[in-house]
């Protein structure tokens, strides 16, 4: 069942990923794209667990908001640093390489997260490869 929540989940982790893909092409102003970050990005962590704390898998939620928050972040970092740093390269690897085992356990439960985590995929692929 899709609720209005993950709903407005995925269209707004789906407008930072244009908007990370338009901040690369320099398309937009990175004001913007720094005000979006971390508004959805603390709607994730901390606004998002608080919300779905009644969850069947409290863990789970917990790790997914957590993982969304901080590769949201380190995309704007990696923006910061010209694209250009091997360490944050690694770091989003790793994180990229959680992020796919978390889809899996996100498939095995059914839960709705493992489509923003697809997005996610995208976002990790835009701020490593760019």
């Amino acid at each position: 069942m899709i609720t209005n929540y993950s709903k407005n989940e995925k269209i707004a982790l789906t407008t930072i990923t244009i908007f990370n893909f338009l901040l690369i092409k320099n398309c937009l102003p990175s004001t913007i794209y720094v005000l979006s970050i971390i508004v959805t990005s603390i709607y994730f962590f901390p606004v998002k667990v608080i919300l779905k704390r009644k969850s069947d898998n409290l863990f789970l939620k917990i790790t997914s908001s957590f993982i969304i928050s901080v590769v949201l972040v380190l995309s704007y970092v990696s923006y910061l640093l010209d694209f250009n740093n091997e360490v944050l390269s690694i770091v989003l690897s790793i994180i990229g390489f959680f992020n796919f085992l978390l889809i899996i356990k996100l498939v095995q439960v059914n839960d709705e997260d493992k489509y923003l985590h697809l997005i996610l995929v995208i976002l990790i692929g835009q701020s490593i490869f760019s």
